[in-house]
């Protein structure tokens, strides 16, 4: 019979903790807490390291956004959405410094993106929709590519490969519960096979999301006023930091534009459009 025991529990068992299930809970909060603590200590290199003359004051805000987030009870509970923003925070400062100073890379900084791109599917192995950070690899890719057109060179196609394996690595991270979910509940005959087994695409994302999701639509179906403001609150975590992020980064840089006499809204010579 497949154990039903969740993740946390059967590894305490394993260490010989026994009983475990007074601590369980503990250890699981405990993770995510220190998760939450270390995700913010890496957008705050994060930060230092996107913008060009590092500012601690920004950093500090980006690192104190991501404490005050409306999504902390998330972020506090033991829940893998600490431990993906870590991975994610992780993976992108990895992907940043993968990028020489002078803008040559050597193989040092290919591993980096291939060790971003083993974050990301770690990351997306405890969320799904970590796969999403596989689009800073994918633009890599495409980008790299292009450049393969002015004249092939060897560490055009390391970086390529580098990349390559990342996305690769975070596919895995996708599919890897998958796969696990797959063979425990339709490929095990001492288990009832579930519904979404029989599927052309059998997917447990989507069935958990449509089959146990039904709490927020009886909510929505009878407030949904209350439904909405329910939403409203990780939607506003989602885009709070992102938006600071980026407004500050365009400031920035029309700043310097301006600084060196340039306007940044002028047309480039030769220009038709």
């Amino acid at each position: 019979m497949v154990s039903d025991k969740p993740l946390t529990g059967t590894g305490l068992q394993k260490a010989g903790i026994a009983p475990y299930d007074g601590i369980e809970a503990l250890v699981a909060i405990v993770i995510a807490h220190s998760a939450h603590l270390l995700s913010v200590l890496v957008l705050f290199r994060l930060t230092l390291a996107v913008f060009p003359e590092p500012s601690p004051e920004l950093a500090f805000t980006a690192a104190l956004l991501q404490i005050i987030s409306p999504a902390g009870l998330f972020l506090s509970a033991p829940y893998a959405e600490s431990s993906c923003a870590l991975l994610s925070f992780a993976g992108c400062l990895l992907f940043t410094r993968s990028f020489g100073g002078n803008g040559s890379t050597k193989a040092g900084h290919d591993i980096l993106v291939l060790l971003s791109g083993v974050a990301f599917g770690i990351a997306t192995t405890f969320r799904s929709n970590g796969i999403l950070n596989g689009l800073l690899l994918l633009e890599e890719a495409f980008r790299t590519l292009w450049s393969l057109k002015s004249g092939f060179r060897v560490a055009s196609l390391r970086r390529l490969l580098a990349a390559g394996l990342g996305g690769l690595s975070v596919a895995v991270g996708f599919l890897l519960p998958q796969f696990i979910a797959y063979t425990e509940y339709c490929g095990n005959p001492d288990v009832i096979s579930r519904p979404w087994c029989e599927r052309t695409l059998p997917s447990i994302y989507t069935f958990v999301q449509d089959h146990y999701w039904y709490v927020l639509r009886a909510i929505e179906r009878q407030n949904p006023d209350e439904f909405q403001e329910l939403w409203s609150i990780p939607l506003l975590d989602f885009i709070e930091s992102p938006t600071f992020l980026s407004c500050r980064s365009n400031v920035y840089h029309l700043d310097n534009f301006q600084s060196m006499g340039i306007d940044p809204y002028s047309r480039p010579v030769g220009s038709n459009s």
